[in-house]
């Protein structure tokens, strides 16, 4: 995550002489024309300020599983309410989150199956310690019985 975010203050530290110009000489045309790279830089922006400022947060109670974050609402980050009484088993699996020269750096995320056998992932991206611990917990409270699944860590 280091380098995202080296990367971001980089990337917007080169676009903003050229922004700072275009404005202060009026000749607007040359931001229509950065305007693809300004947008991006903008993303990468709001997603380091996401990472770094969001909280999540869990709440269980006898109708709904609802996992919200905030402050910063982001489309890749989903709120969740799931119906408690819909969720049949949940889980931990390992992923590829990312390569760094072809060697795969691995995260684990939190997944319910339904009782219509729908998988929907809960929680992406958090070591395996805390992912298992949320999964007990949650089973424990809505005394879900834990149950083996194919792909489970």
């Amino acid at each position: 995550f280091g380098f995202m975010t080296l990367f971001t203050f980089i990337w917007n530290l080169i676009l903003l002489p050229v922004v700072f110009t275009s404005v202060m000489s009026g000749q607007y045309d040359i931001l229509l024309g950065a305007g693809l790279h300004i947008l991006v830089g903008l993303g990468l922006m709001s997603y380091i300020a996401s990472v770094f400022v969001n909280t999540t947060d869990i709440v269980v109670d006898g109708r709904f599983l609802e996992i919200s974050h905030r402050p910063i609402k982001l489309p890749f980050f989903k709120k969740h309410k799931i119906p408690s009484q819909d969720i049949k088993q949940l889980y931990v699996t390992r992923y590829v989150a990312s390569r760094t020269n072809g060697v795969p750096s691995h995260a684990y995320a939190l997944y319910a199956i339904l009782h219509n056998g729908k998988k929907v992932a809960i929680l992406k991206g958090m070591n395996r310690e805390t992912q298992l611990y949320i999964e007990q917990e949650i089973e424990s409270y809505l005394e879900i019985k834990d149950r083996r699944v194919s792909g489970e860590v």
